[in-house]
């Protein structure tokens, strides 16, 4: 996915990914992530609510996201007055809450993000093509010290593994993916079929799977 179709989605509104409540499963889990206030990074995260929920409860929060109009929307509701910094590619958003870094998370390095002890991953590996999945783990492992965590939601669906985003993530891609940098344990999962709910017919699905994982590396 381009930068080019992402600031498309968010220009047209093509943003059914955004929750205007903090997720559940964050606050379900958010202690085991959270243990020791660490130092939390939010890839993908848009203007998620997420980031001003982590913010009031860990010792810092880097979001990192690749569109000007979600980081700019995000400042505007939630009233902050950011300082903008340009550091090596990146354009840093300072507030008095969440930092967040716009562009390539790809990019990335810890020079960007300082150090890093957790990340809460709602929506980003499942927006990642299939073929750079292995890179994306990869950055994060690289950007988090010994012994993080990470909370992943992923999402599965009756549908081929190329359409998207998001992408579906079975529970063999997720273990492939992360089990040789730490240990896996699925906590949560729950289906969702058609027949009983009406955004799953809505996406021609005949049902669509949220599982939870807490990864410890």
């Amino acid at each position: 996915m381009s930068l080019d179709m992402w600031s498309e989605f968010w220009k047209i509104g093509r943003t059914g990914f955004h929750s205007a409540e903090v997720h559940d499963q964050l606050l379900k889990h958010g202690d085991w992530l959270l243990e020791g206030r660490p130092r939390v990074g939010v890839p993908l995260c848009g203007k998620s609510l997420d980031l001003v929920w982590l913010a009031e409860r860990a010792q810092a929060v880097v979001g990192v996201e690749l569109v000007a109009q979600a980081v700019q929307e995000f400042m505007v509701e939630q009233r902050y007055t950011p300082v903008r910094t340009e550091l090596e590619g990146f354009t840093r958003w300072t507030t008095s809450g969440p930092t967040i870094l716009q562009g390539d998370i790809f990019g990335l390095t810890g020079a960007g993000t300082g150090p890093l002890q957790a990340v809460w991953d709602r929506a980003a590996l499942v927006a990642i093509q299939p073929s750079r999945r292995k890179a994306y783990v990869e950055k994060l492992v690289e950007l988090l010290d010994a012994g993080s965590r990470i909370l992943l939601v992923c999402w599965d669906a009756d549908r081929p593994a190329d359409v998207g985003p998001p992408f579906r993530v079975r529970t063999e891609d997720v273990m492939s993916l992360y089990s040789p940098h730490g240990r896996v344990e699925l906590v949560a999962s729950e289906v969702l079929d058609a027949e009983a709910h009406e955004r799953v017919r809505a996406k021609g699905l005949q049902w669509v799977k949220e599982d939870i994982y807490q990864i410890s590396l």
